[in-house]
C-alpha cells in the first residue's frame, strides 16, 4: 500500500530508489511553443499516478509513483516554433493550401498509394478540399439562384421572391455552418500540416541551422548528464525533426546510441520520404538506421494526420530492415480508450493525433508513461 503522508511517502522513495532521465521533446508543426504541451500534461496529472511540475521556461518534471520504486524525468521542448511562425501561411493565400499540398502528394504518387492501402491518409488528404469545393460549389448555386430571382421578378416574368429568399437563406446557413466543420474538423490546421511536409525540402538554410542547433542541444544533454538516460520524443512532424536531429548527434558525441532512446509517435517519416527531394533526409535517414540507437514508434493506423499504417521506414532505402531497426507498434487507441471517448476522437482528427501524449483508460494496451518515465527496472 502506497504511504499517505508526504514523509512517509519520501522514505518510501529513498527505499526503493528514484529513476532520473532526461526526455527532449520536439513538437509537431505548432507555433505555439512549450506551454501548451505543459498544459497538456498537467490536465492529465493524477497524485502519484503522474504528476507535473510547474514549467520553467521550456522545462518541467514529471513523475510516476510504480510498484518498483518512483520515476522522475525532466521533460525539455527542443523549440523550432520560430521556424513554424516564419513558415506558417496566412491571409489570403492560406485558403489555397488543400489544393497546392494535393497537387504534391499527386505529383509524388502519395495519393494514389494511400488510397489503395492507407484510407485514414488519403480520407485526410482529400478532406479540407472537398470541404472548399463544396463551399464553392454552393456559393455558385447561391449566386444563381439570386441572380435569377432578381431577373425574374424585374421583368416580372412570374418570378417568385422565394427563390432569392431560398438562395439568401442557404448562404446565411451555409456560412456559419462551414465555420463549424472548419473549427471541428480543424482544417486550417490540417492543411497548414500537410503543406509543411510538402514544402519542408524547400525550407533551407533555416531548417538546417535549426536542426544543427537541436543536435548541438542533444549533444549537450548527454555530456553534462552522464549518468542519466536521454530520450529523444517526437510527435507528428516534429518526429521528422527529431529523427534528423538524433542523426546529427550521433555525428557530435561518439556513443550516444549506448545511452539514447528515440521515440516517434504519430510519424510523418515514410509520408515525407514518398515525397522525394530531400537528400539532406536520406543522408539523415541512412546514419539513424546505421547505428543501434534504439527507436520506438507509435502510429495509430486510424491516424489520418500521420503515416498511418505506413512504418517509419517504409519507402526508403532502409525499408527491408524494417522490424529489426525499429519497433513499432500501434497504440490501439480502439482498445486503450473507453467507446465513447473513441467516438469523439474519431470525429476530432487534431485530438487523435494528440492522443499519444495523454493518459489512456486502459494503461495495460498503451501507457504514454512508460515512455516517458517508465519503472526503474524497465529503464534499466
Amino acid at each position: 500500500m502506497r504511504a499517505n503522508t508526504t514523509g512517509e511517502r519520501a522514505e518510501a522513495w529513498r527505499t526503493v530508489g528514484v529513476v532520473e532521465r532526461r526526455v527532449l521533446f520536439v513538437h509537431g508543426y505548432d507555433p505555439r511553443g512549450p506551454a501548451p504541451y505543459h498544459a497538456l500534461m498537467a490536465a492529465e496529472a493524477r497524485p502519484g499516478l503522474f504528476e507535473v511540475g510547474p514549467r520553467q521556461g521550456a522545462a518541467w518534471t514529471v513523475a510516476v509513483d510504480w510498484p518498483e520504486g518512483r520515476a522522475e524525468s525532466r521533460v525539455e521542448v527542443l523549440r523550432w516554433d520560430d521556424l513554424v511562425r516564419a513558415h506558417w501561411v496566412r491571409g489570403p493565400g492560406a485558403a489555397g493550401l488543400p489544393w497546392r499540398f494535393l497537387a504534391a502528394y499527386v505529383r509524388a504518387g502519395v495519393v494514389a498509394r494511400a488510397m489503395r492501402d492507407n484510407r485514414p491518409l488519403f480520407a485526410a488528404m482529400l478532406l479540407p478540399a472537398l470541404v472548399a469545393a463544396s463551399h464553392g460549389a454552393l456559393m455558385i448555386a447561391v449566386t444563381t439562384l439570386a441572380v435569377l430571382a432578381i431577373a425574374a421578378l424585374a421583368t416580372r416574368l412570374g418570378g417568385s421572391a422565394a427563390w432569392g429568399l431560398t438562395g439568401l437563406a442557404a448562404l446565411l446557413a451555409w456560412s456559419p455552418l462551414r465555420r463549424a466543420i472548419q473549427g471541428r474538423l480543424d482544417l486550417d490546421w490540417l492543411s497548414q500540416c500537410f503543406d509543411a511536409l510538402a514544402r519542408f525540402r524547400d525550407m533551407p538554410p533555416d531548417r538546417e541551422a535549426k536542426l544543427d542547433a537541436l543536435a548541438a542541444r542533444i549533444a549537450e544533454v548527454a555530456r553534462d548528464a552522464p549518468d542519466q538516460e536521454v530520450l529523444v520524443v517526437g510527435h507528428s512532424i516534429g518526429t521528422l525533426m527529431a529523427a534528423a536531429a538524433v542523426s546529427r548527434a550521433l555525428a557530435l558525441s561518439p556513443g550516444l546510441e549506448r545511452r539514447a532512446r528515440l521515440v516517434t509517435l504519430g510519424h510523418c517519416l515514410s509520408v515525407y520520404t514518398l515525397l522525394g527531394g530531400d537528400a539532406g533526409w536520406r543522408r539523415d535517414l541512412a546514419r539513424l538506421t546505421a547505428s543501434d540507437l534504439p527507436w520506438t514508434d507509435v502510429t495509430s493506423p486510424a491516424d489520418g494526420a500521420s503515416a498511418g499504417r505506413w512504418g517509419p521506414l517504409r519507402f526508403s532505402a532502409h525499408e527491408a530492415a524494417g522490424e529489426d531497426r525499429v519497433r513499432a507498434r500501434s497504440p490501439r487507441f480502439h482498445e486503450a480508450l473507453d467507446p465513447a471517448r473513441m467516438s469523439r476522437l474519431r470525429r476530432d482528427p487534431r485530438a487523435l493525433h494528440f492522443q499519444y501524449l495523454g493518459l489512456s483508460d486502459r494503461p495495460e494496451v498503451y501507457d504514454v508513461r512508460r515512455l516517458i518515465a517508465p519503472p526503474p527496472e524497465a529503464a534499466r
